[in-house]
């Protein structure tokens, strides 16, 4: 490469495209890269870049005119026009190590130095070995027990006064005096004792030095010394208990040959005590100590000592008048009370009537042992079972003791706790600690407004479900669920654009609460700054239900319009540090997955309102769910690691003006996904049909998916073909293959295709022909293998070959025992239907066979257990308000048929259908019932369908009726000791044998009855509800099967009951025909199958 020449310009919308392309050719040198595999574009650069503010933001340009490098410096939020934070900043691997990374540095000092600024922040990561030494090299310093921030002083010491001419003489870089090592900046300087410091040199071409000693806590100069003086500040304590005196002191000398006259002045920041004023003289290289005491306030607040761009501690400001010549020095005092009283649990709360002990903790800051009393000053109207306690703890130590608590009515209240202890000679006493305790009963909701100090307010609301908590401070507002570990919910907002930094990241907002009818309703407000007489309003209403609702409005209180978007941002759960699920309902489908693995990067939670196909997002964590469900007026949605930002579309609000926006609403409590989606349909009023439609909910998908298609394959040959469909939603794209193994007995065209770029917006499609020569009637299981650079799946897929064609099902008429009979023959299977004994099936046999696999009552009804009159076999029941269970379907009259139907794989199934219109039953009028039995050539599978007809413009609702099939089973013809075998979604496999107990069990949608000594069985599967199998455990009168559904049914419309049922030589055989209740399975985890490579692409990508 030649060498290029340089130039560092302010960034404008001109550089996007090259910008594009640096940060794509940048991606490898950050760990996990920079792109995360999702290339930027001119406009995705753009749009970044506008949602943003900033003081200054360069970029480096070649000769050629590509784009280099990159630095931007923002404001710090927390001390706007004070601090500032380099907040990116990058140079291209192929043009580093030509400085111009600490180029770009250098002129953002200068800025901040130009522009008022006295502090500089950059943050990066230990393994920069790169980074940190530049860092160092323009004056940052890596503050202690940081992972990994820095810190930079430099702009305020260029401005100092008494520094202006000797930096005015040199270069304040080249003259700086370096340590680059890897390592924290932990320093003290022996004159300032043992004040966290970092220490600045510089050293002129002529000898002339200058020393530089920052305070850590005070962010500011300490003590410095030149050719002319050194004056340093030493605090006796770093931390200083309240309430106690602790000595300052100053040490300044003269290293002139002239006399010095010098006047100090100290004083303190609130809540710091500090005044001496001294003006003398100090002969030349004399030096002088001058000490006073400070004593921070008993009652002085808590200080706020985050570590995220954190602010100066209070401080003793000192100002040095040396030969008239001014000096600015601070001193941070991190005071701390003398003891800090907390309760465990952390927030108690009691049950009215109930007593309840909860455990006193007390943290002594003391530097010596600590006796002493500690006191309830005020119960808050609680009871106690003690006013008193003596207190004892080992320097620094702790202390406890349990306290009862206990109230007769509900309340929100709270307890204030004070200590006395011996000083010296002196009592000394420490300021009311107050904590919040709340009383109330299940089903209800508390809430309290209080101030844990003079400065502060808080508010706390508690449900069953979870607790609710503010702060002033940046309007911060948590959700934490009450069941297992503390996961949260927190929420804020912002306006804009541009929303980063966010103006009311650091003040503080009014807070009120209000409390009627079982709801507790905190509001929250800010006028903003950036738009003049601008407020915004946040009201949160809580009720006993998990349910939280959050609205917002603007309320123009000035002068002149606004034109602005509000940008409210969610964290639901941390997605790196839990297994939490995440539910995203993007408009291809609904995604189901790990939270770690998505939402990951931009655009796995799609920006566009019309890209998602609801308005909801959810996750699941140890059966608790976090979800949030918005408005249609939200126009922008950005999902990622750790923040879910909505924005509203953009709104104008004139002078006295107010604009509202449509509630959001927060769920935190039990459940998964399904919960908030069905908020999400409250929400969004949907109808009894809709609603109707949606009963069964989606089914949650991985991003990544390989659907085949019919699942499962039905065919009568040896020969079925089949549709393979894959695809991806994220932007990153997949390389791989995908291998095809057929089932045992099967071959497959083609066995592999090859995966190229597989991404959002396109799809692999492949046909694949299968051949099973003399493949046996039954299922037959393949599997598909994903295989890319980063994971391996594996998906089962079934074959079921459920008949043979070489066969055919004959459909005959007879009478018997008085009754008609239609008989369904398939060449293998025989099955008797009696339209007039309750229309159900009476017998299984297989052909050339006289065993009944059917426990039945035909001719004559009978009885069985509790039913009379019972009929058994296959027997179709209609439960209903006025008929009960199992209803009174026997009073029908059906007329039967042959049928006919071709189903959708193209198969075609013969048998009989029974109709009626139904009049046995008042209530039931103007439904009509059709039942199906049906079955295709040379199977061991009967198919049954119940159908329920509504002719009235009506609904039936769920319940009434109910569907079901009942199925009476001794499969070789005995049930002494049948076996039931089941799936629960909630008790996992279920097998229950013979006993005296008559149970009825409820699992999935298949079931199974094995008899133990020929091993065969009876099976069932229920292809339309889940959940809708139940085991029927008749202790000794054997074991059976009922299929039921409830659903309401729309007005003139149908519902109906599909089950398979089908005769097996095995449980494991059983097992195998579940594929008639799948849909398409999603991906599996990889089992270890390893594939060959591809060798050649028999199918593309195609958009």
């Amino acid at each position: 490469m030649s060498n290029p020449q340089y130039i560092i310009e302010p960034y404008t919308h001109d550089h996007d495209a090259a910008l594009a392309v640096m940060w794509n050719e940048s991606d490898q040198q950050w760990p996990g890269g920079f792109t995360r595999g999702i290339p930027f574009t001119a406009e995705r650069i753009a749009d970044w870049m506008d949602k943003q503010t900033a003081l200054v933001r360069l970029v480096v340009k070649t000769d050629s005119g590509a784009v280099v490098g990159y630095g931007s410096l923002w404001d710090e939020p927390s001390q706007p026009g004070r601090s500032c934070y380099v907040d990116l900043l990058n140079v291209h691997p192929d043009h580093q190590g030509r400085s111009l990374a600490r180029l770009m540095l250098a002129q953002m000092v200068d800025y901040a130095t130009e522009h008022g600024y006295s502090r500089m922040t950059i943050g990066t990561w230990a393994a920069n070995l790169k980074a940190v030494p530049l860092y160092k090299k323009v004056g940052f310093f890596w503050k202690p027990n940081t992972t990994v921030f820095m810190e930079n002083y430099i702009p305020g010491l260029r401005r100092l006064p008494v520094l202006q001419d000797f930096f005015a003489k040199e270069d304040w870089y080249t003259t700086y005096t370096r340590q680059l090592q890897q390592i924290e900046d932990d320093q003290r300087h022996p004159r300032t004792g043992d004040t966290e410091v970092y220490i600045c040199r510089w050293t002129h071409s002529n000898g002339a030095t200058v020393e530089a000693v920052i305070d850590r806590k005070a962010q500011t100069i300490t003590g410095l010394e030149t050719g002319e003086f050194a004056v340093y500040a030493q605090v006796d304590a770093s931390k200083p208990v309240q309430g106690l005196s602790y000595p300052v002191t100053w040490e300044i000398t003269n290293k002139t040959n002239t006399p010095m006259n010098v006047q100090l002045e100290a004083s303190g920041d609130n809540d710091v005590e500090v005044s001496h004023s001294q003006a003398f003289t100090l002969e030349p290289e004399e030096t002088t100590t001058v000490t006073a005491r400070y004593r921070c306030a008993t009652d002085a607040p808590r200080l706020d000592l985050s570590s995220w761009r954190p602010k100066p501690t209070p401080q003793i400001r000192t100002r040095l008048l040396l030969d008239g010549k001014e000096l600015i020095l601070g001193s941070g005092v991190q005071y701390e009370p003398a003891i800090q009283v907390t309760l465990h649990p952390g927030q108690p709360t009691l049950t009215p009537g109930l007593a309840q002990t909860v455990l006193v903790q007390v943290k002594s800051y003391l530097d010596r042992p600590l006796q002493g009393m500690l006191r309830i000053v005020d119960a808050g109207g609680l009871t106690t079972d003690w006013e008193e306690q003596p207190l004892t703890a080992a320097a620094e130590g702790f202390a406890s003791a349990p306290l009862q608590l206990h109230s007769a009515h509900e309340t929100a209240t709270t307890v204030k706790f004070s200590a006395t202890f011996a000083n010296g000679d002196e009592q000394a006493s420490t300021a009311p600690q107050t904590l919040p305790v709340l009383v109330r009963s299940v089903g209800h909701v508390a809430a309290l407004l209080y101030q844990p100090d003079p400065t502060r307010n808080e508010i706390i609301i508690e449900n069953d479900f979870f607790h609710f908590g503010c702060r002033q401070r940046a309007g911060q507002m948590w959700l934490s669920n009450r069941a297992g570990q503390d996961y949260h919910i927190h929420l804020q907002e912002t306006l804009g654009p541009p929303y980063a930094p966010s103006e009311f990241d650091q003040s503080d907002y009014e807070l009120a609460l209000h409390q009627e009818a079982g709801r507790a309703r905190a509001t929250f407000s800010i006028t903003s700054t950036r738009f003049p007489g601008l407020k915004v309003v946040r009201e949160v209403t809580v009720t006993a239900s998990p349910v939280v609702e959050v609205r917002h409005w603007l309320e123009n209180e000035g002068t002149i319009t606004h034109t602005c978007k509000v940008q409210t941002t969610l964290d639901l759960l941390d997605n790196f540090s839990t297994s939490a699920q995440s539910a995203l309902p993007r408009h291809e489908r609904l995604i189901t997955t790990l939270s770690s693995l998505m939402p990951e990067v931009e655009g796995d939670f799609p920006k566009r309102p019309e890209d998602v196909a609801e308005q909801w997002g959810a996750q699941t964590l140890d059966g608790q769910v976090h979800g949030v469900v918005w408005g249609a007026d939200v126009t922008e949605h950005e999902w990622r690691p750790w923040f879910f930002d909505l924005t509203s579309a953009e709104c104008r609000v004139p002078p006295q003006g107010r604009v509202e926006f449509s509630p959001l609403y927060l769920y935190c409590g039990p459940g998964d996904w399904r919960t908030v989606r069905r908020i999400w349909q409250q929400r969004n009023g949907q109808t009894d049909q809709i609603r109707l439609d949606n009963l069964a909910m989606p089914a949650g998908t991985l991003p990544h998916q390989i659907v085949i298609t019919p699942e499962p394959a039905l065919t009568l040959a040896e020969q079925v073909t089949v549709q393979l469909r894959a695809d991806n939603v994220r932007q990153q794209p997949i390389n791989g293959q995908i291998i095809v193994t057929p089932p045992p007995g099967w071959s497959v065209e083609p066995p592999e295709l090859a995966l190229d770029n597989l991404q959002q917006g396109k799809t692999l499609d492949a046909t694949l022909h299968l051949a099973g020569l003399a493949a046996p009637v039954g299922p037959a299981i393949g599997q598909v293998e994903l295989q890319t650079a980063d994971f391996d799946r594996v998906q089962p897929f079934t074959i079921l070959r459920l008949g043979d064609q070489r066969h055919s099902v004959a459909i005959t008429q007879a009478q018997e025992h008085g009754q008609a009979l239609w008989r369904i023959d398939n060449g293998r299977m025989l099955w008797p239907v009696a339209p007039g004994f309750q229309a159900g099936v009476v017998g299984w046999y297989e052909v050339g066979s006289t065993v009944n696999h059917l426990d039945t009552a035909f001719p004559n009804d009978g009885e069985f257990e509790w039913l009379r009159p019972w009929f058994g076999g296959i027997r179709p029941t209609l439960g209903s308000g006025e008929g009960g269970w199992p209803g009174k379907l026997h009073r029908e009259s059906f007329v039967a048929e042959p049928h006919e139907v071709t189903d959708e794989q193209g198969l075609t199934w013969r048998g009989v259908r029974l109709a009626a219109e139904l009049q046995g039953q008042k209530t039931l009028k103007g439904l009509h019932a059709e039942i199906e039995y049906l079955t295709v050539p040379g199977s061991n599978v009967l198919k049954a369908i119940f159908r329920l007809i509504n002719t009235t413009p009506v609904y039936w609702p769920v319940w009434n009726p109910w569907l079901a099939f009942m199925l009476f089973c001794q499969a070789d013809g005995s049930y002494d000791n049948a076996v039931l075998y089941g799936e629960s979604p909630y008790a996992g496999h279920v097998q229950r044998k013979r006993s005296i107990a008559s149970q009825w069990i409820r699992v999935g949608n298949w079931a199974a009855v094995v008899n133990p000594t020929s091993g065969r069985a009876l099976t069932a599967v229920c292809p339309s509800q889940p959940e809708s199998i139940v085991l029927l455990n008749s202790g000794q009168r054997g074991g059976h099967l009922m299929a039921t559904q409830s659903k309401p049914v729309a007005p003139e419309s149908a519902t109906e009951l599909v089950l398979y049922v089908a005769l097996v030589d095995s449980l494991a055989q059983a097992r195998e025909y579940r594929c008639l209740g799948w849909g398409s399975p999603p991906l599996a985890e990889a089992t270890g199958l390893r594939a060959k490579p591809s060798q050649v692409n028999l199918a593309s990508c195609s958009d």
